[in-house]
């Protein structure tokens, strides 16, 4: 008898005239066990969502309008070409107020048109953002949490009915030994 054909008996996948009700339950509640375990990963992708979706710095993506052209020289670096100059414009502040100053563009734009920025609290022009280290691994940690405790979860699960499984099995058999051991004691 190979290893896996043990294996596949003692998880209770023998088939056979001596299987039993309780084999084909176990089974089932093993192909259960299998598709809630195949179920983490979406679980921990939204645990590991919520907490990613908490911004690290707390920033807000405003419209800004640009107040004069931007007449974008382009330039050389050592890396290539590089594009972009300051202008003025005027955008909204989180607090409903509105600002005005220099943002960064990267295109040839007239004075009028609308640039998506980001602002601070106090309606600076930041650069976006910023996903920290320290807030990666909370989402790495929480992600990595809830796949641990979901399997946890489905494992003891798993052994409680396959525990529950046993008891009953243990049970028909004293049950049937009782039984024969009535009928050896009237035929002898």
């Amino acid at each position: 008898m190979t290893r896996l054909v043990k294996w596949m008996r003692l998880l209770g996948f023998a088939r056979g005239s001596l299987s039993r009700r309780s084999d084909r339950a176990q089974r089932m509640v093993f192909a259960g066990a299998v598709v809630a375990s195949l179920l983490a990963i979406p679980v921990a992708a939204d645990a590991a969502g919520g907490v990613a979706s908490e911004p690290a710095v707390a920033t807000f993506q405003t419209v800004a309008v640009l107040s004069e052209d931007a007449n974008v020289p382009i330039s050389y670096s050592e890396y290539g070409p590089v594009d972009g100059t300051k202008v003025k414009a005027k955008w909204p502040t989180p607090n409903g107020g509105s600002r005005s100053g220099d943002i960064s563009v990267t295109a040839n734009l007239k004075a009028g048109d609308r640039v998506p920025i980001w602002t601070d609290q106090a309606g600076n022009p930041v650069d976006g953002p910023e996903i920290s280290t320290g807030h990666l691994m909370h989402v790495l940690f929480v992600g990595v949490l809830a796949v641990l405790g979901w399997l946890a979860g489905v494992l003891v699960c798993y052994l409680l009915v396959a525990w529950l499984l046993f008891r009953r099995r243990v049970s028909a058999w004293d049950d049937a030994w009782e039984r024969a051991d009535q009928d050896w004691r009237r035929t002898v």
